[in-house]
């Protein structure tokens, strides 16, 4: 069922019945009536409970309450839409807090930030993202986790210049440099996510296309890797270009490909059940 270019997302009956297709790859929805869609070659493309569902709305001369009303799917699809949009946006607010403070792993000589750790389950986020709601709606998760923490740094700069109470003063210097510290990461973190995500996102999405929605885990770990090369590149460079020198700069960009590579291997077990849950979680109708 996962090899489909479109799915069945509910039915309105407003003005008329209608059943809402969601055209997969791109998040596009299309309402068509019962009767036209079964005459058309979208049916074929679709899998056996939906094409039930479809016949009973066409064919039912009373009206009965399926397993895809729109009302109940509409509920299940957006709150697990806006879940995963909290968790990438939380998940992204914690990086950037923790991201300015580089550690060596187990006097390995690999030096990264110790957001590192979190960072690339973002990945993960968008992976499911794209799978379940398609491209455009993987960009505007990316691009609300992006707003949210673009406030937070404005509100944290704005910090800085409001005068400290008495008491206070004393650490006014220690706060300066650290806020301007978490500024820098905070502007190559915003930087380096905005545009690394797209890029997982959209070669995501294209090999999807091409493989007609097979070989999962071969499109989560290309487009994990590339992005994180991507990402890894921009942030460093970006963060801590003349900071730190040159030699462990280029230590701290492989260390960081390497581990985020490594969570693309190690993720690909965690995407396939997520889509097992999340398929179940938005197709099952609540009792």
């Amino acid at each position: 069922m996962y090899n489909n270019k479109y799915k069945l997302i509910g039915f309105s009956e407003t003005p008329s019945m209608t059943a809402s297709i969601m055209i997969k790859g791109t998040g596009k929805v299309v309402d068509i009536p019962p009767a036209e869609l079964l005459k058309s070659d979208v049916a074929d493309d679709l899998n056996r409970n939906e094409l039930v569902e479809v016949c009973k709305k066409a064919y039912s001369k009373s009206s009965f309450e399926g397993a895809y009303e729109l009302e109940d799917r509409h509920e299940n699809y957006w709150m697990s839409y806006s879940f995963l949009v909290l968790c990438l946006c939380s998940l992204f607010t914690l990086s950037n807090l923790t991201g300015i403070k580089p550690i060596e792993i187990f006097n390995t000589g690999l030096v990264v930030p110790i957001a590192i750790f979190l960072y690339p389950i973002s990945f993960i986020f968008v992976d499911i993202l794209n799978e379940f709601y398609g491209l455009r709606l993987a960009r505007r998760a990316i691009i609300k986790s992006t707003t949210v923490n673009a406030v937070i740094l404005a509100f944290i700069y704005l910090s800085t210049l409001v005068p400290s109470i008495e008491p206070w003063k004393v650490m006014d210097e220690q706060y300066l440099t650290l806020v301007a510290s978490m500024m820098s990461v905070f502007v190559a973190s915003l930087s380096s996510y905005f545009i690394s995500e797209n890029v997982n996102a959209y070669i995501l999405n294209k090999i999807k296309r091409i493989t007609n929605s097979r070989w999962l885990a071969i499109r989560v770990i290309t487009s994990t890797s590339i992005a994180s090369v991507v990402d890894s590149a921009l942030f460093i460079g970006i963060a801590f270009y003349n900071v730190i020198p040159n030699d462990v700069l280029l230590v701290m960009f492989f260390s960081q490909v390497s581990i985020k590579v490594l969570y693309a291997l190690v993720s690909v077990g965690p995407i396939y059940y997520a889509r097992k849950l999340f398929s179940r979680l938005i197709n099952v109708k609540e009792s």
